[in-house]
């Protein structure tokens, strides 16, 4: 979870959203190297009031201006796609699970197991066991397999929303109407993690929470049994 006043991400908890990570990063670094030229550039422009005829007409100069700033978002862009294709390329899966947005709540449908589907609810204060999160715990946690392939459609039934869990790197809108799907290659640690809708769905925006925990697959069966 993230902690008060964080320096950077929450704790990265897939092998995949890692190397976004490494790419935040790495584009950091273009951005502090054009910050502190141009502005190393600004100074120098000020302090200097000595005007230079040839630079008016300055071919090699106006290419420069131009080439560099290319290779840079060729530096920038063929990371970025890549990372993006190798997100995004999954066409096998296990298991999918349908998630529908409601004014205020989530509802899950296992769509690959008959009578298996149920509401999220924020949990209440007076509900609360100790180390549960505040705003972040539901009655009714989803429950996916460790290391599988899964599949998520998402919808909504009246408002856009969105669900979004930053630590395992998911996030796709809830579109009234249209299905979103995300897939997701395999989960690489289990424990429980928690998110928010990241979109503003209304008054009640900030009680909308998600909680999931990732188990075994011996465990997943023994709660599927539940239903």
């Amino acid at each position: 979870m993230i902690k008060w006043l964080p320096f950077n991400f929450q704790n990265i908890e897939r092998i995949q959203i890692s190397i976004v990570d490494w790419l935040h990063d790495y584009i950091l670094i273009f951005l502090i190297f054009l910050l502190v030229l141009i502005r190393r550039l600004l100074f120098s422009l000020r302090r200097n009031k000595i005007i230079l005829i040839k630079f008016f007409e300055a071919p090699f100069l106006e290419f420069l201006w131009t080439a560099i700033p290319g290779l840079v978002l060729v530096f920038v862009g063929v990371p970025s796609l890549s990372i993006l294709y190798s997100i995004e390329s999954t066409n096998f899966f296990n298991l999918s699970m349908k998630i529908i947005g409601n004014q205020w709540y989530w509802s899950y449908d296992y769509r690959d197991f008959q009578d298996v589907g149920f509401d999220s609810y924020l949990k209440p204060l007076e509900n609360l066991r100790r180390n549960e999160p505040r705003l972040l715990e539901t009655d009714n946690v989803v429950v996916l397999p460790h290391l599988s392939s899964l599949r998520l459609v998402i919808s909504s039934s009246d408002v856009l929303h969105s669900w979004a869990l930053p630590s395992i790197g998911l996030k796709a809108d809830a579109n009234p109407g249209r299905l979103n799907i995300l897939f997701i290659n395999r989960f690489d640690t289990c424990g429980v993690f928690y998110g928010q809708c990241s979109e503003i769905c209304g008054a009640n925006h900030s009680f909308i929470p998600i909680s999931l925990e990732v188990c075994p697959f011996s465990n997943f069966s023994v709660w599927l049994k539940i239903f």
